[in-house]
């Protein structure tokens, strides 16, 4: 099972440090998967090396870097789920990324996420909580298969293409007009 984290490695709001805890205890109870970690930023060679510390570099995760277009979509794509152990967030354009790429995402609860979130789509945890994170992955590497992934890339198109945004805009300024006639 391919698993993806895409961020812009700041350890302080991505908690990527906690994910990688998490994963190490995952890889004591079953090897059945693998982490691609997208992004690079001010924490990615401390995160880099302590991936390695806890024997997970290469092994259970790959730290790749940043990577942009084709070669996003492709990893971003390739997964079957995307996890996010944020401390807090707005609403990520990365979880928007993967629904446009059909994949189901595990994310702590904070900021908007869970407006655009449910049990389609994939699930919420709660933040800082380590116990829920090793369970969610244990259900999501479970369950990874009953998630649609022409509904979820569908809700991704339907919420959030141009076409939609583009839309909503116009209306918003069609208001903004309106009123200062």
């Amino acid at each position: 099972v391919v698993i993806v984290h895409v961020s812009c490695f700041d350890d302080k709001q991505k908690n990527i440090s906690g994910l990688l805890r998490v994963l190490k205890r995952l890889s004591e109870e079953r090897t059945d998967w693998f982490v691609n970690f997208v992004g690079d930023g001010i924490h990615f060679d401390k995160l880099k090396a302590y991936a390695e510390q806890l024997g997970l570099k290469d092994k259970m995760v790959k730290m790749h870097g940043l990577k942009e277009n084709g070669e996003l979509v492709e990893l971003m794509g390739n997964a079957h789920f995307q996890v996010m152990f944020s401390r807090f967030e707005n609403l990520p354009v990365v979880i928007l990324e993967s629904y446009a790429c059909g994949v189901p995402v595990l994310s702590t609860d904070v900021g908007g996420i869970k407006e655009h979130m449910n049990e389609n789509l994939g699930m919420l945890i709660p933040s800082e909580d380590e116990e829920a994170l090793l369970k969610s992955l244990k259900d999501m590497l479970d369950k990874r298969n009953e998630f649609d992934k022409s509904e979820i890339r569908d809700y991704a198109v339907g919420h959030f293409s141009k076409e939609v945004i583009g839309r909503q805009l116009f209306e918003v300024y069609s208001e903004v007009i309106a009123d200062k006639k």
